[in-house]
């Protein structure tokens, strides 16, 4: 039996999905893709609007497109498994998201500059520094052992990664990231924008919290209110 086990075509082990993932009736294909959509849209939008962008709406968009690839490749998800694309592209959502995610940091903080909070360019150029930090320790951490397995919520699946050796400590910079983005969002001297980076915090720990029993499709959603509340915010500089 083993050795007819180790002959047959290998397939990625599926992951534990969350527990109520099945009821939960936006883990379909269509709420990913519209997710994508709008993201797209909103990426191409602000690269391509009338008047010159800004460093910090081009860092938006890169954001947002990001966050579309992520959500295009898990509405197709089913159909790329068929064609085996769906390994290398889960790939290539992880390098997405290790260098983009870290860049939300001078983001927030070119944010909270132009809004009052009293940030300096040293403050700027340091949240660059630990940016460029942030990628390399993802990479080198993260991605080199990157072991993905395949999971199935709802009607989607998609590569999640199971390698958690050495790693317990991954997500704490996406935590402290999120209480930035809350903190300069208090502090801010604009109501706007701090109703907006309050908003796009709170909406990502919540998200994340839902998600945690009902699916890949809150924390999504978290992520699409987010880049809503910073495209708001990055509009008011």
């Amino acid at each position: 039996m083993e050795h007819q086990a180790s002959a047959a075509p290998s397939r990625p082990p599926r992951a534990k999905p969350a527990p109520d993932a099945d009821r939960n009736p936006l883990q379909r294909p269509w709420w990913f893709a519209a997710l994508a959509v709008i993201q797209a849209l909103i990426g191409l939008g602000l690269i391509a609007q009338p008047r010159q962008p800004t460093l910090a709406s081009l860092l938006t968009a890169a954001v947002a497109l990001s966050l579309s690839f992520d959500n295009a490749v898990i509405a197709c998800g089913r159909q790329l498994e068929h064609g085996r694309w769906l390994a290398p592209l889960g790939n290539c959502r992880y390098l997405l998201h290790i260098v983009v995610t870290p860049m939300l940091l001078p983001l927030s903080v070119m944010i909270g500059k132009a809004s009052g909070v009293g940030f300096g360019t040293e403050i700027v150029a340091v949240s660059w520094l630990v940016s460029a930090t942030w990628i390399s320790a993802n990479w080198w951490v993260c991605f080199r052992n990157l072991e993905l397995r395949m999971i199935a919520e709802g009607r989607v699946i998609f590569q999640k990664n199971n390698n958690r050796k050495g790693q317990p400590w991954i997500d704490l910079p996406y935590v402290l990231l999120t209480i930035m983005i809350l903190i300069i969002g208090g502090l801010s001297s604009s109501a706007g924008i701090r109703q907006a980076l309050l908003s796009g915090g709170i909406a990502m720990l919540l998200s994340e919290f839902l998600a945690e029993r009902w699916g890949r499709s809150f924390s999504n959603l978290g992520e699409m209110v987010l880049l809503g509340c910073l495209v708001y915010a990055v509009g008011q500089i």
